[in-house]
């Protein structure tokens, strides 16, 4: 079955989906650790979130449980210390019912920072602060999008309704995307979009998105909790970004592993 049966809104998330960054965990880490008592472990802490990132220190897409803060010996048991917190199960169902609870689930770069700076014993005032800087340097460094991917993105707009949904209140997104280019580029740009578990309560506070149903939407992203499994799990289609191995056996309908990809498929499948 083509993504295009059935499908009448199409949700797009920006970080890790249309747009791609792989340094700015460094900075964010950076920021969560100054002014603690672990910000000399600092460039180990970037070192070891890199290798998780790139070389799959710790398994990507998974559920963790929140370590109990403390500073480690060495790098090599911190590294232990997270691993042993990962969840064998995927507990989907009952993390959309219950809530997280001490669980984190591993799904891009913010959470491994996050994550990691928590095992650390970071204090959770310092997340904000930390992530408004990076998300403004992201704003100044970004370039234009492709125009490929644009035009993609508005022939999309001509034949389903498309929202791009940011958990990000707009004072700290507006302006990114705009940068990109991209402001234009949806029928609707919903923020503090509350995913995963407000996702759909949101969505259909959009104009003429009331009753929207979930086997009319196609979900497109790289944070499996947040945008893939939910929309999945309401009947919807999801297509699935994930550029890292080895993959759990996440519910999806397709999967790519890059921008280049992603494009490929929705021209053909969606248009």
């Amino acid at each position: 079955m083509r993504l295009s049966e059935g499908t009448a809104v199409v949700l797009f998330d920006m970080d890790g989906t249309l747009y791609q960054d792989f340094d700015f965990h460094r900075n964010y880490l950076r920021y969560l650790l100054r002014g603690t008592d672990c910000e000399d472990l600092t460039e180990d802490v970037v070192a070891l979130a890199d290798g998780v990132l790139s070389r799959g220190a710790l398994p990507m897409n998974r559920f963790y449980r929140v370590c109990r803060p403390g500073r480690p010996k060495s790098p090599a048991e911190l590294l232990a210390r997270l691993r042993e917190n990962m969840v064998e199960e995927l507990p989907f169902a009952r993390c959309y019912r219950e809530g997280l609870g001490d669980l984190r689930f591993l799904g891009d770069p913010w959470e491994v920072a996050v994550y990691i700076a928590a095992a650390l014993g970071t204090p959770e005032r310092c997340g904000e602060a930390a992530f408004l800087r990076v998300r403004a340097e992201m704003e100044e460094t970004a370039l234009r999008a492709d125009p490929a991917l644009l035009a993609l993105l508005e022939a999309l707009r001509e034949r389903y309704v498309t929202v791009l949904l940011s958990n990000s209140p707009e004072a700290s997104a507006a302006g990114f995307i705009d940068r990109l280019g991209l402001s234009g580029a949806f029928s609707h740009v919903l923020y503090n979009a509350g995913k995963p578990l407000g996702l759909f309560e949101n969505l259909r506070r959009g104009p003429g998105l009331a009753g929207v149903r979930g086997e009319q939407v196609l979900s497109v992203g790289d944070h499996a909790f947040n945008e893939i499994v939910n929309v999945h799990l309401a009947g919807g289609r999801t297509v699935w970004m994930n550029p890292y191995a080895p993959a759990p056996q996440i519910p999806c309908t397709r999967s790519v592993g890059s921008l280049e990809e992603l494009m490929a498929l929705l021209q053909k499948e969606l248009l």
